[in-house]
């Protein structure tokens, strides 16, 4: 048996401590690949640590907000022992979903737990649509799990059309059978480092139609794979969405987690707010003219009163 490469990350070790006969294709594990093959067919900016999101200066969490939630997630993602692999985060627009999947991606590729992200904007060329995510979840895998390098190339030499081919096709031939021959063939033991696939924003690629065929996608992979990799999707409650979860498949299979009173919003806008305020006095140019006192507790309150 070849030896699980040392550049891995704690997780992927993890997912082969227990794995017999492992295929190691080729002698390199640090690149995708030197042809640009990839190159027209994955949306770079959808990462989670693209430049594109980052210049555009995406949703972050306070350090001290959103803190249960997010720990939800995370042991959530962490528990081997889990008998649903798809997390529904959802909420109103505004309530702080997709800053909470950008902590979870960046918690996660410091764990080693990240296996792909995709962060969806209506106004981006790219991430608009579902037209890049199968490419560029693929892509993110192969760095991440070097081991697929060699079944997706192969798969890719194999049908050099591979990325006009439907997204179901897309999804069988790049990442389902690559990782039942690298994982579930070598008889891949006790699950012991779960990864997780991030997919923020759903409600804003393409269609209805188009949102509800990524999650029977979604749906018929975690179905095919017995691996320990599991798929959080941060989305407002869309019709179409919601409609998709409450139905079988996705409806046995999905955990959700409303972002509503029981998390305590108020106190994090509450947060944010009076240290916003704080910031103001430290550092505006015309602090010096502020009263000793400023602002009193009523502007406060005032905006918490507002209409979300």
């Amino acid at each position: 048996m070849r030896e699980v490469p040392q550049g891995c990350s704690k997780a992927v070790r993890g997912m082969f401590q227990k794995s017999k006969n492992i295929k190691i294709y080729g002698g390199s594990f640090t690149a995708v690949g030197g042809k640009d093959i990839w190159h027209n067919h994955i949306a770079p900016g959808a990462f989670h640590n693209s430049r594109e999101r980052l210049e555009s200066d995406p949703p972050k969490c306070h350090p001290d907000t959103r803190v249960a939630v997010i720990q939800a997630i995370i042991d959530w993602i962490e528990d081997g022992q889990k008998t649903t692999f798809i997390k529904w985060l959802n909420g109103a627009a505004g309530v702080g979903k997709s800053a909470i999947a950008q902590k979870i991606a960046e918690l996660c590729d410091k764990s080693g737990r990240l296996a792909a992200s995709f962060f969806w904007s209506g106004s981006a060329g790219g991430r608009n649509d579902q037209g890049r995510l199968i490419a560029s979840l693929a892509y993110q895998l192969l760095t991440v799990i070097p081991q697929l390098r060699g079944p997706v190339e192969k798969a890719v030499e194999l049908d050099a059309y591979i990325f006009t081919r439907s997204l179901e096709t897309q999804m069988e031939t790049l990442i389902i059978q690559p990782l039942r021959e690298v994982f579930e063939h070598n008889q891949q033991g006790q699950v012991d480092s779960p990864m997780v696939i991030i997919l923020d924003g759903l409600d804003e690629c393409g269609t209805p139609e188009a949102q509800q065929y990524i999650l029977r996608l979604i749906a018929e992979t975690v179905s095919k794979i017995s691996i320990p990799l599991c798929f959080l999707i941060a989305s407002r409650p869309e019709k179409a969405i919601r409609d998709s979860f409450n139905n079988q498949p996705l409806f046995g299979i999905t955990d959700r987690l409303v972002l509503d009173e029981k998390y305590h919003p108020n106190d994090d806008i509450r947060l944010f707010l009076v240290e916003s305020f704080e910031s103001v006095k430290r550092t505006h140019e015309l602090r010096s003219l502020l009263p000793p006192v400023w602002p009193s507790n009523d502007p406060v309150s005032l905006f918490m009163r507002l209409p979300s």
